[in-house]
């Protein structure tokens, strides 16, 4: 019993541990000497813990780039071209793939298998690899873990429900757009799925320019859009799109919508009332606040525990806050999984996407990030947030953003800090205390106190280096010089402390 309450104990403390935001700071401003190691600078945390992952950093998940169709272990696993991506509540994902027309599952521990599909392209339902589909695109995942697909060209919503059984959750096969009940119903270009947690499927269509809705008793209707392509606000029937994809829903039933011809991120009340959340509508990738951001080419759409929106357009990953700030998270320049990448959120702080070079990968969204970047010869660790190095140049005093993250949110502390060669004019230029002075042996610094010595630099009158010393020392032997007058430099973290004696 004792050790069953100590195991208890333990489990609250880790929760609590982590369901609070981080509260950063760190001693500012900071003066470092170029050429001279510094002391690592770690932030001081007094809120939830920092899991140690590199923020943004982008790993592979699953799959080995090649073409093909094997399951087993993550690394050994192949795919042909993943399309939707979604979790259920036990952190597996669920791919679906237009190539191998097949639905895949991948479990934490990273085992791919194939839930459902034969590999032919067709139309049955049944169990697992008795069923086929015909173009799969957009995937989601209910609260019970039933996986639901948009079969485009089957013109039907397929259900999947955990344990492989494939049935039709809605639509007659018919190409339309057809409202009413689900065995009636007609679809039109079915893309982008999204679930409420009321259990309602939401279907973006690119062929009629609409937004869908499906209710758990098994009604279609027309949520908004009016069939032309455009981008116009306003009630749902009066309200367009141009090329809807990508839907995430929010805690408060909004549905948000990937426009991707239009450049911009939609809103949709429960009532139907669409707005543009984000996007001017320009074809750029630029951060800012609503709509005097851009997006390009904007396709999948992703909420994480907090509130905030990821975005997966051309070559990046963008992320909106609930306020409405754009931001960019990450960067796939230069990577065939430079774009339609669907997205989903993983509740243990990561989000996934699908890629075009038949990988699944993964961006960490916890972990700490700077900007701007730091001088040259200083590095920031992402996974600790702590600053070390050797600066390698000059720079003015400046004043850089730290953000930490875990998965109750995150927190924000600026630092100024600025590097300057040994023995330039700053105001950190200090005299040095020294004795005996002339000397013939020793000579010895008065070391102030919270001072730390880190560097002795001794030079002649011309300003060429004589002597030097890596330290925290409070003397140097220079019995060896030549009699003459000499300049002696001791550099602190913070300061740099100068005088003159003379060597007889």
């Amino acid at each position: 019993m004792k050790n069953q309450l100590s195991i208890l104990v333990i489990i609250l403390i880790q929760i609590n541990c982590f369901s609070q935001a981080p509260n950063i700071s760190y001693q500012t401003p900071q003066n470092y000497v170029v050429g001279a190691a510094i002391t690592p600078l770690s932030p001081s945390n007094t809120g939830g813990a920092i899991p140690a992952i590199g923020y943004g950093q982008v790993t592979t998940f699953a799959g080995t780039g090649l073409q093909g169709s094997a399951d087993g272990a993550a690394n050994t696993a192949s795919f042909r071209y993943p399309a939707g991506i979604g979790l259920d509540s036990d952190g597996n994902v669920y791919v679906s793939e237009q190539g191998n027309v097949k639905v895949r599952k991948i479990t934490p521990a990273g085992i791919v298998s194939t839930l459902a599909g034969n590999g032919t392209t067709g139309f049955a339902n049944g169990m697992g690899s008795n069923a086929s589909f015909n173009n799969l695109i957009g995937l989601t995942v209910d609260a019970s873990g039933n996986v639901y697909v948009s079969d485009s060209y089957n013109y039907r919503i397929r259900k999947i429900d955990p344990l492989g059984m494939v049935s039709t959750y809605a639509g007659s096969g018919l190409q339309g757009v057809f409202n009413g009940n689900s065995a009636n119903a007609g679809f039109y270009g079915a893309a982008g799925l999204a679930c409420d947690a009321s259990g309602n499927v939401y279907v973006s269509e690119y062929g009629s320019m609409k937004i869908r809705k499906i209710t758990p008793s098994g009604m279609v209707s027309t949520l908004a859009g009016n069939g032309s392509a455009a981008a116009t606000d306003g009630p749902g029937a009066a309200a367009s799109f141009n090329n809807p994809w990508g839907m995430a829903v929010d805690a408060n039933g909004n549905l948000y919508v990937a426009d991707i011809s239009n450049q911009k991120i939609r809103k949709i009340t429960p009532s139907g009332e669409v707005s543009t959340f984000a996007g001017s509508g320009s074809l750029a990738s630029t951060d800012g606040t609503g709509t005097l951001a851009s997006f390009y080419l904007p396709y999948g759409l992703a909420f994480d525990s907090t509130g905030n929106l990821y975005v997966s357009e051309a070559y990046k990953i963008r992320k909106i806050t609930p306020s409405g700030v754009v931001t960019t998270l990450v960067e796939l320049a230069g990577s065939p999984d430079g774009s339609q990448n669907a997205l989903a959120y993983d509740p243990s702080g990561y989000l996934y996407l699908t890629g075009f070079s038949q990988k699944i990968f993964k961006i960490a969204l916890t972990g700490y990030s700077i900007t701007p970047n730091l001088p040259a010869g200083l590095s920031f660790d992402a996974t600790t947030g702590v600053i070390s190095g050797n600066p390698l140049v000059d720079s003015p005093a400046t004043t850089y953003t730290i953000s930490a993250y875990n998965n109750s949110g995150q927190s924000t502390a600026t630092i100024v800090i600025s590097t300057s060669t040994l023995g330039t004019s700053t105001p950190q230029l200090k005299k040095l205390t020294l004795y005996p002075n002339p000397t013939t042996s020793v000579l010895h610094f008065e070391q102030p106190d919270n001072e730390i010595f880190k560097k002795i630099v001794l030079t002649d009158l011309a300003g060429k280096k004589v002597i030097e010393e890596d330290g925290n020392a409070d003397q140097m032997n220079v019995e060896q010089l030549a009699p003459g007058c000499y300049i002696v430099k001791v550099m602190s973290q913070d300061n740099v402390y100068v005088n003159k004696f003379t060597k007889e």
